[in-house]
């Protein structure tokens, strides 16, 4: 990732995707260097929950050598879903229309740490994934069940809109 590239195009003044600055990779992989650690997680957050209480699933036993600094901007409507034991984010999270937006400052293999190899990694991208496509709306529409979307402000009265179906149709 070039951190500054991110920076620029996904953060877009707050308004973007994930509203944070990606300021440097911190840590290294030399024994004299201590590996980070996760927080010992809380049920405050979905993702965390089924890890909270329980010390053998190996989050906070996994060891991160690197990770991605982040500066979140003041008032910042992103929050850490979990934090590495020193404080620094670890997952972030960002509302963005009626969807999610995660951001996890570590390598998902095993590069920068043990994790992807920990008990703990595939039951958190089972979080994550689950939690990420959630969404913040009212969860899953049945059959017969109106759909409502808000529409950008910039698509103004009189423009079409375009409806594409399951089986690869559109309606205007």
């Amino acid at each position: 990732v070039q951190l500054d590239a991110y920076t620029r195009q996904l953060s877009r003044d707050r308004s973007g995707l994930l509203p944070v600055q990606l300021l440097r990779v911190v840590g290294a992989d030399q024994p004299e260097v201590e590996p980070f650690r996760f927080a010992e997680p809380t049920s405050a957050h979905p993702i965390t929950r089924p890890f909270a209480g329980n010390p053998r699933s190996g989050l906070t036993t996994a060891l991160i050598h690197r990770y991605v600094e982040v500066r979140l901007p003041e008032d910042s409507p992103v929050r850490a879903a979990l934090e590495f034991s020193h404080g620094a984010p670890a997952v972030l999270e960002h509302d963005y229309g009626s969807g999610r937006v995660l951001l996890v400052t570590t390598a998902l293999d095993d590069r920068w740490g043990n994790w992807a190899l920990w008990p703990s990694f595939l039951p958190m991208m089972h979080e994550l994934v689950e939690y990420a496509v959630s969404g913040r709306g009212t969860g899953h529409a049945t059959v017969g069940q109106p759909i409502s979307i808000a529409l950008p402000q910039q698509a103004g009265v009189g423009q079409a809109v375009e409806l594409r179906r399951p089986d690869g149709r559109t309606r205007t």
